[in-house]
């Protein structure tokens, strides 16, 4: 009888550690066009349009090769924006920069579906 009441409160408490973890709802990522002057802010690369900072990754790596390309140059992004708690805050995934008239491709190398973890990575298998 010990043995059953253990197990069912074993059962119990690992079906809720379960539910519990598919009841936060992710915030999906819009895609977005986005027009303005990089700037810095909060330690990064940022935009700030109207009310709404937006705190850009994926151009830091072209900053100092692309001539002209640093704080108060007009730019174009296209990419993916995902809200934070702070409403004026939003974090933005570039995929497109346009400079100078000049289009830069920045989608990933492999497909990434959010802004965690969850992406998929390359094989790390070898084939000789």
């Amino acid at each position: 009888m010990k043995r059953f009441a253990v197990g069912m409160v074993f059962v119990l408490v690992f079906a809720g550690m379960v539910e519990a973890q598919t009841t936060t709802p992710r915030p999906t990522p819009e895609k977005v066009t986005i027009n303005g002057t990089l700037t810095f802010a909060r330690g990064s690369v940022a935009i700030q349009n109207n009310e709404v900072t937006y705190l850009i990754s994926g151009i830091s790596q072209l900053i100092g090769f692309v001539d002209g390309l640093k704080a108060g140059a007009q730019v174009k992004l296209e990419g993916y924006a995902a809200s934070t708690p702070d409403a004026t805050v939003m974090f933005f995934r570039t995929t497109k920069l346009t400079f100078n008239s000049t289009d830069y491709d920045l989608s990933p190398a492999f497909p990434v579906r959010s802004f965690g973890m969850s992406g998929t990575a390359p094989s790390r298998s070898r084939t000789h």
